[in-house]
Formats: C-alpha cells, structure tokens, sequence
C-alpha cells in the first residue's frame, strides 16, 4: 500500500514543488515568502486573527486541518511543521516521501533570524527570507537606538495565569524592550505560573498582556478576574499585546518590541541633561578663571581676555589661567567620554580608562623623558614622550590580544601590559641619580595642570579631538551589544571594528590627556555611573554627557586644589584619588549585592 501511495505522490505534485504547513508559525514564513500558487495547504490554525499575522491571505489560500491524509491529497511536496503538536503527522508524511522541514521553536531572535533564512533557502525562496530577516534586524537596531533603561519592572501574563521565565523567547522580547520580566528575576525557568500572592509580594511598575484578545479566554478563566489582579491592573500601567505578535518566536516579535515601558524615574532628555551640564560648566569655569593669588575682579578677567589691559593681567590671564582651564576641560572630557564607552565595550560598571593600560604606558613614556632629561631639554618633550607611551603601548595590546580579540583576552593583556608599565616605571624611579629626580617624577605621576601653557593645550587638543570623534561614533553599535556578542553581530555589528575604534579611540584621548597634565584617576570611572541613571542607562545617550561631565569634575577638582587650605597646592590627581577610591569601594560593594 506504502508503494502505491508513493508512486501516487509525483503524479500529484507534477510541476513546481507545493508546499504546507501544519503549524502557526510555518504558515507566517509560507504565507509571506512562497508564491500563493506554490502553496498547497496551511493549517486551520492561520483563520484565528488573534494569533495569526497573515489571517487575510490565508482566507484566499487553500486552509485544513493539519493531518497526513489532507496534505498528501493537496498534492504538498514539502512540509513545514513543528514537532510540538503535529509530530506524528510530519513523521508520517516523510515517510510517504515528501520532504519535511521542522521549525523547532526558537527562544531567541537570533536563532528565529537563522532558522528563516535557512528555512527560506531550502523553500527555494532564500533571496526573499534573507531580506525579510534583514529588515527585521535593521527594524530591531533602530529599536535598540532608542531603547529605554533596562530597569522597570514587568509581569507578563495570559488571562489564565501562565507567564514565562529565562529560556523563552517572551523572556528575550520584554527585555529588548527595556523590560526586566518579574518570573526571570524570581529565578525562574520556562513556560509557568504566577500566582496572586507572588504579584502581590512582587508588584510589578508595568503589566503586560497577551492573548486577552481572544474570544472566550477572560471568559473561561477565573484569574484576570480576580478583584487582586483588577486591583494590581487599576494601579500600574497595562499593556496589551496582541496575541498574534508574539504567538511565534522571530521576525513577527518586532511589532511586539515598539510596546514599551513608561520611562525611568529620574532619566531626563539628552538635550536637557547636556544643557545643563554645559551651564554648571560655563559657571564653574568662570570660578576657575577668578581664582589664583592675583585678585582679580570679573572686568579684569574680561579686559585681559582681550588684551585691553595691564600686560601683567593680560599675561595672567591669557597665559596663566587660560590654559589651565582649557587643559582641564580637555582632560576631563577625554577621562569622561572614555570610561563610558570601554564600560559600554567591556559591559563592565568598573571598567576605567586605565584598565587597557594607556595610562601606565603613557605616565612611563613621561617618566623616561624625566629620567633622561629630555623634559628639561626641550619643552614638549615630557608629553611627547607620554604620547609616544601610550601610542607604544596601545600597539602591544592589539598585537598581544589578536585583532579577533574577546572582551575578556582585551582586560587581561590590558591589566598585564599596566602592569609591565607601572613596574617599570618604579625601576626608574629606583634607579634615578638623585632625589631630586625621583621627586620630579613623583610629583609628576600625580597629576596637575599647575603652569601648563597654550603649547600643551595645542599639543594634545588634536589627539584628544580625533580620539573622541572616534569613541562618539561607535554608539550604535555598543548600545547592541547590550544585547550580547551574539545578538549584536546578527545585528550586522564589527565587533572587530567596534572594539578598535573604541580601543584606538580612548588611547588617543587618555594618552595625549596623561601626556600633558600627569595622572589622572577615577574621573572616567565616577562620571558614567553618576550620569548613567539619567541617560536611561543607553551607552549612546552617555557619550556626550559623560564627556561634559568629566571636563567639569576636573574643573571642580582644580578649584577645589586651589581652595583647601594646605602650606602648598595639592596635586590634582590626589584630590581626585580621594574622592574615587569611596566611590569606587561603594561600587564594589554595589556589584557584590547585585550577584548575591
């Protein structure tokens, strides 16, 4: 009997190859990708408008009940179908000879993406799957371009109670979307319950709905409405999704991502937050000019400024205090828009500047050019020497670590390159000729922008400028990598590429900032997590701020040099030593809860 209904099949299917579907999801990737006469069946489930996407095509398209002896009458060749509910009925066609392809759900976007398109190519329509999974993943960056933080809570809930935890593609949707879902926090797994006393103990900020949509659900279950939950509805915002957005894993999941949260507590607009920090930093430079043991009043400033006063205010403040401000916002900018993006490279809260070990390298350049006179031989020697430093030092890394590189190999060549550069550093120290010289050195290492002039604010204003243009450029793609390595290369993100602009980028702008005004620490690891909160927690939206942020944390520190009472000016480095290190203890202890 097998034989004859073998033979039976090619005569049938004569001409070009039909295809049909027995389940939800098969029918969204027939439907929308194979020619409507190539399509032999798709099952009944493709009529429910609640759970499917393409119910007005299926009602022009051959529609049955998903079973063996249907499809093999509709003349089907191929078969696309899932094990979950129609394995026997799949099996039994592939034994009848014709070719079946599973589409086993998927619970990330990255995997729906590649079943697609390989599901697409062996339909014979790949050209046409690669485009829809490439719109799909382009229609995702922009999403992720403007993707709130990743802190509010959500319950996700059918009308019957069932949610879904770690390990579920509902899981992967709320958090793109900037969810953080309650059932995955609770340490949960899979496809499962919540209970009421569970939301009541764990009251959600946002609710969020499927499947409410379809008739006779609300109905028949007793749980959406129990006078708890209306309670819990009444007083956080709902968010209903439609049951046919998220009934498969993959591209039809999109239009469910654009349902997003209410923003965070306390995150404000970019243009307002650089707003004002542009104001607090207008201010507190005008301050820095105005400090110094001449006492100058704010005409006086402003006459010498343009040259229309005495020749020692002009020369004060032109070639005094001028560039001390400018070096500072320079340096501190560099130090800002740094840290925050190695911490949005390394996905890292501690991450800082120093850790690819630019810094180090660039304070032993320096120190050799003390070391061996150079500095007081010519002038720009000390930071051309610290440039050279970091530039050196910036080449061992990319040559140690490979330029296919992980986060992880990066931080370790990193760590171990600061630490050949830091011991070195203390040989020349140990082996200098005399005291002076290791005072000299000493003095250095700990920062200040006491008589820098226009000649180090011209030499390391270019490196700098070129270095943040580069580190500003790569917010795109580190607000995918929030997603993961993974999820952001299906994304159509370098990570080669981003890693060395990033890389490249900080070298040139904390290497030319260390080169002129010594070491500087903390400012790249403070001012990202105290603007963080504020920018909706996108690396993106960081950049900028954080570089206005860090150019005024070291104006503030410098007036602060100037104004504690001490025999002699304290070093910059110093003050901000002390105010990083609580903060930095603060943040350990922070991450160590978070991991408890």
């Amino acid at each position: 009997m097998t034989a004859v209904v073998l033979a039976f099949m090619p005569a049938i299917a004569a001409g070009a190859p039909k295809v049909a579907s027995t389940a939800l999801c098969g029918d969204q990737v027939v439907a929308t990708l194979v020619a409507p006469d190539r399509i032999a069946a798709l099952s009944s489930q493709s009529l429910d408008p609640t759970l499917s996407k393409v119910a007005d095509q299926a009602r022009a398209l051959p529609v049955m009940p998903a079973s063996a002896e249907a499809f093999l009458w509709s003349g089907a060749e191929i078969v696309v179908g899932s094990d979950r509910n129609d394995s026997k009925t799949l099996a039994l066609m592939q034994r009848l000879g014709a070719k079946v392809m599973r589409m086993p759900p998927q619970n990330s976007f990255a995997a729906s993406m590649r079943q697609l398109r390989e599901v697409s190519t062996a339909l014979g329509v790949g050209d046409a799957g690669d485009g829809l999974a490439r719109d799909a993943e382009i229609r995702l960056a922009a999403l992720m371009r403007a993707k709130p933080a990743q802190s509010v809570l959500a319950a996700y809930y059918r009308p019957d109670g069932g949610s879904s935890a770690q390990g579920t593609f509902i899981n992967e949707a709320l958090e793109l979307a900037g969810y953080r879902n309650l059932a995955a926090e609770l340490g949960r797994k899979g496809w499962g319950r919540l209970d009421m006393e569970t939301l009541v103990l764990n009251t959600p900020q946002v609710t969020v709905t499927a499947f409410f949509d379809r008739p006779g659900w609300s109905l028949r279950h007793k749980f959406s409405h129990h006078p708890v939950f209306r309670t819990l509805m009444a007083e956080n915002p709902l968010i209903a999704v439609p049951g046919a957005l998220i009934a498969c894993s993959g591209w039809p999941l999109i239009d469910g991502i654009e349902f997003r949260p209410p923003a965070r507590r306390g995150a404000m607009k970019t243009t307002t937050l650089n707003s004002a920090l542009v104001a607090a930093l207008a201010l507190v430079s005008a301050w820095a000019m105005l400090l110094g043991p001449a006492p100058l009043s704010f005409s006086d400033l402003l006459h010498g400024l343009w040259g229309e006063a005495d020749l020692r205010v002009v020369l004060v403040v032109r070639e005094i205090r001028l560039p001390r401000l400018l070096l500072g916002l320079i340096v501190g900018a560099a130090l800002g828009l740094s840290g925050a993006a190695l911490q949005g490279l390394l996905r890292n809260p501690l991450a800082e500047p120093g850790i690819i070990g630019t810094s180090s390298c660039a304070a032993l350049g320096a120190v050799l050019a003390l070391y061996y006179g150079w500095a007081a031989a010519f002038a720009l020697a000390l930071p051309l020497a610290g440039m050279i430093g970091a530039a050196l030092g910036t080449l061992l890394l990319l040559l140690l670590s490979g330029s296919n590189a992980g986060t992880l190999t990066m931080i370790l060549t990193g760590v171990a390159i600061s630490s050949l550069a830091g011991s070195m550093t203390s040989l020349a120290m140990n082996l200098s000729p005399t005291p002076y010289a290791v005072t000299e050195i000493v003095m250095w290492m700990m920062g200040s922008l006491k008589d820098r002039s226009m000649a180090d604010v011209m030499l390391a204003a270019p490196f700098v400028a070129l270095g943040g243009l580069m580190l500003l450029s790569t917010g795109t793609g580190l607000n995918a990598l929030t997603l993961g390595e993974e999820a952001a290369t299906s994304l159509g993100v370098n990570l080669r590429r981003l890693r060395l602009a990033v890389i490249i980028g900080a070298a040139l702008a904390v290497g030319a900032s260390v080169a002129a005004a010594g070491a500087v620490g903390f400012v790249g690891l403070i001012v990202p997590h105290l603007l963080r909160p504020l920018t909706g927690h996108r690396p993106s939206a960081l950049l900028v701020p954080s570089a206005l942020g860090g150019a005024l944390m070291i104006t503030a520190a410098d007036i602060a040099v100037r104004l504690i009472p001490a025999g002699t000016e304290l070093m910059l480095g110093v003050v901000t030593a002390m105010i990083g290190a609580p903060f930095f203890f603060f943040l350990i202890l922070k991450v160590r809860k978070a991991h408890q």
